[in-house]
């Protein structure tokens, strides 16, 4: 997972979620293939792929739920006995699309109860602030705050890089 994630719920949830989320090193290691399992979702067309890789002795997963654009699975961290819910997105670029992304989130949030820790790439940003150059639409913005508020979760702030994606070309001067 990269970019922004959004949470709500217990702290020790979230930091275990960002170990998990980048520590993928040696996952192509025998002694790892054992205990890493994982959920995908098949690239289509232009838009990527999802995969959630998760290692069964630190997390069991009780319940999936999945579509085109995100994958959500609930379950216990194992050390700490509490149950969680880890939702893993690839928004499409298309404003109507994230829209029916965000009530197909909502309606599970609904039916798995518990802290949520929602990360991946959303296509879209709080406030214009998040993006350089290019216009961000209002409108986009504005749904995506309604999501955030309604899922009551919470945009963990970015720590080293002020941006999460670059397209590698020079501003236009």
């Amino acid at each position: 997972m990269g970019g922004l994630f959004l949470f709500n719920g217990a702290v020790e949830s979230f930091v275990l979620m960002l170990v998990l989320s980048w520590n993928v090193r040696g996952l192509g290691k025998m002694e790892k293939k054992r205990v890493i399992r994982r959920l995908g979702v098949e690239a289509a067309g232009s838009a990527g792929g999802i995969i959630t890789l998760w290692n069964e002795d630190v997390f069991s997963v009780n319940a999936c739920i999945s579509n085109d654009r995100c994958i959500i699975v609930s379950g216990e961290l194992r050390k700490l006995k509490k149950e969680v819910v880890f939702c893993n997105v690839y928004a499409a670029n298309v404003e109507r699309e994230r829209k029916d992304l965000w009530e197909f989130i909502l309606n599970a949030q609904a039916s798995l109860p518990g802290p949520w820790v929602i990360g991946g790439d959303f296509n879209t940003v709080i406030n214009s602030s998040e993006r350089k150059g290019g216009s961000g639409s209002s409108g986009s913005m504005r749904n995506f705050k309604d999501f955030i508020f309604r899922a009551i979760v919470i945009d963990i702030p970015l720590h080293g890089l002020r941006f999460t994606w670059s397209n590698n070309r020079e501003a236009e001067s």
